[in-house]
């Protein structure tokens, strides 16, 4: 959310001439705001009154460079990170030329990004009886709410959790999508190596709870000076509790 008051260049209007048709002067070009109707018949949320601004709706497009930027300045206070947001476009006139029918309007989706939306170079171990393997990629942290994310599960495609950050420690877990992994208490973090004593045994030399896998590392924390989660969370089908979780993963993300 930071800055909360950002200006960007939202769009680009562009002319296009044949060589030998060149326009005589820089051509002034007229746009509308497309209406909060059109914004929601494209699946968006409008943006908020008094949430951005806009300098000018009428551009001079230069004979020279034949493009010029819309900027927009958005105060992302007052808008959720919850929805994507929409602000359309249209160019009703033009000081010279035709207007194209095929690329007259446009509607641009926003989402606002909270504090630790980033890619990420993840690095860890995925504890498994039968498939034990070391993780290192580049994983997405995506934006839920103000503190909280969602993350893909070590790396299974298509499994993901969402969890909070409350100052430098990571709480209330849940899985984003029930069954994949199971809700807790089928999942979750862990607080202590191995509680159940699960063999890992495939896995050696590595071993939860033996350097460097171990929770007073991977304490489920951030660190906002280097930008870096430390992560051990498990999972295990129809477990009452991390006991039965056969599944336990160590990671450490860092900000790309």
């Amino acid at each position: 959310m930071l800055p909360s008051t950002e200006t960007i260049n939202l769009i680009t209007i562009k002319s296009f001439y044949p060589r030998s048709n060149k326009p005589n002067n820089d051509i002034q070009v007229t746009l509308t705001l497309m209406s909060n109707a059109e914004i929601t018949a494209a699946g968006l949320t409008p943006m908020p009154a008094g949430s951005y601004t806009i300098p000018s709706l009428t551009l001079t497009v230069p004979k020279a460079t034949g493009e010029v930027k819309v900027p927009v300045t958005i105060n992302k206070s007052l808008l959720s990170l919850t929805n994507t947001y929409g602000l359309g476009f249209r160019i009703t006139s033009v000081s010279e030329g035709v207007i194209s029918a095929l690329a007259n309007e446009i509607i641009v989706a926003m989402l606002v990004k909270n504090a630790y939306h980033a890619d990420y170079a993840v690095n860890g171990f995925f504890f498994h009886p039968s498939a034990p393997r070391p993780i290192s990629m580049t994983k997405d942290l995506a934006t839920v709410g103000a503190v909280r994310s969602q993350a893909q599960v070590g790396d299974l495609t298509g499994w993901e959790f969402q969890f909070d950050v409350s100052g430098t420690n990571l709480t209330n877990w849940s899985s984003a999508f029930p069954g994949t992994p199971p809700v807790p208490p089928a999942s979750g973090f862990m607080t202590t190596d191995n509680p159940g004593g699960i063999d890992f045994s495939s896995s050696a030399p590595n071993n939860p709870g033996t350097p460097p896998w171990t929770h007073a590392t991977y304490n489920n924390t951030y660190n906002p000076a280097t930008q870096t989660f430390y992560m051990h969370y498990g999972y295990g089908v129809g477990s009452t509790g991390p006991n039965g979780w056969t599944r336990q993963i160590y990671e450490r993300w860092v900000r790309l």
